[in-house]
């Protein structure tokens, strides 16, 4: 049998207070004796009432709550960078609702609407997708319903507020790397996302300028590991060894990895791997994969910093917010 959801009626029959006094308290304590204020709070307690933060929004029009909406809680580029964003709402007096959509647009919108009907003070968004065209329908209703948002990672036409990777410098960054590791003659193979995915095709642009001179084959699959994991196993019935793979992004490795460790090869030894986006724990199963780190904290800050700006009504001056990652190498 389900458990009666204890209301403020409820609070006020045990204290033989009235309704208006229990709510007070919750909306207004200040405005409440102290005395009072303690026995609602410990009879609240007792009876494990929790205040309608929708309802506390209607005087002052602030929840106080970001929310948090990410396509894949399982990668831990969005899993370390969500934890750092609800650190730093937390340490800005803000409560953080988390939403991960399974990288579909059914519930990416269906995060959203809740999100909105929870009034909250605005939203951060990684959306499922950052391919050409992809053009949310929930960003009128967040405009009419006068929330707030930041993107974060994966960019939209329109000029939005957003964080965001320096996508093309990864590419080139780790490009340079390799040039200087392989001869000219060896054969870069690069498995990356679909073919109009606008992260995918940056990173790319950033590896032909660095890998001009070298022949490199670019191989489109998605940001999921057993995509890349299936490309990397056609790849390596054609030459099993001598290879140089990279991945555009942690999931793409990973399925990478597993291909070559399914092949009966050895990552670094019979293969060489490349990595934009660190493999975590890697160093645990005794390999070093050179790659693009990012600073997670860096962005989780700039994203946090600019959605409470525009909760609080400011004009951000750069409304697009680009960071630079590092190479992590021997």
């Amino acid at each position: 049998m389900a458990k009666k959801r204890v209301t403020l009626s409820d609070v006020a029959e045990q204290t033989n207070l009235s309704a208006i006094t229990i709510s007070r308290a919750f909306s207004d304590p200040e405005k409440v004796k102290p005395d009072t204020l303690a026995l609602i709070q410990e009879v609240a307690n007792r009876l494990g009432y929790s205040p309608n933060r929708a309802a506390r929004a209607l005087k002052s029009n602030h929840t106080k709550t970001i929310g948090i909406v990410n396509p894949n809680m399982s990668n831990p580029f969005f899993g370390e960078i969500t934890r750092e964003m609800v650190m730093r709402c937390q340490k800005q007096g803000y409560d953080a609702l988390i939403f991960d959509s399974y990288e579909l647009e059914e519930f990416e919108n269906k995060a959203i609407h809740n999100l909105i009907g929870y009034s909250v003070d605005g939203i951060i968004i990684s959306t499922i997708s950052a391919d050409l065209g992809y053009n949310p329908k929930y960003i009128p209703e967040l405009e009419d319903n006068g929330i707030p948002f930041v993107l974060l990672d994966r960019e939209l036409e329109g000029g939005y507020t957003g964080i965001y990777i320096d996508n093309m410098d990864s590419g080139y960054q780790l490009g340079q790397y390799i040039a200087h590791k392989h001869a000219k003659s060896e054969k870069i193979d690069i498995i990356g996302a679909s073919e109009i995915s606008k992260v995918s095709n940056n990173r790319i642009a950033g590896f032909r300028a660095a890998l001009y001179n070298h022949s490199i084959t670019i191989h489109h699959a998605d940001f999921n590991m057993n995509l890349a994991y299936e490309k990397t196993l056609s790849l390596l019935r054609e030459n099993k060894s001598g290879r140089i793979l990279v991945g555009l992004n942690n999931q793409i490795t990973l399925g990478i990895i597993r291909a070559i460790i399914e092949s009966g090869l050895r990552p670094q030894v019979d293969v060489q791997v490349y990595s934009i986006d660190e493999i975590p724990y890697s160093e645990v199963y005794g390999l070093s994969i050179p790659c693009i780190t990012h600073n997670l904290k860096e962005i989780a800050f700039q994203a946090v910093n600019s959605i409470i700006r525009l909760i609080n009504g400011e004009q951000l001056n750069d409304n697009k917010v680009v960071i630079r990652g590092s190479l992590k190498a021997n």
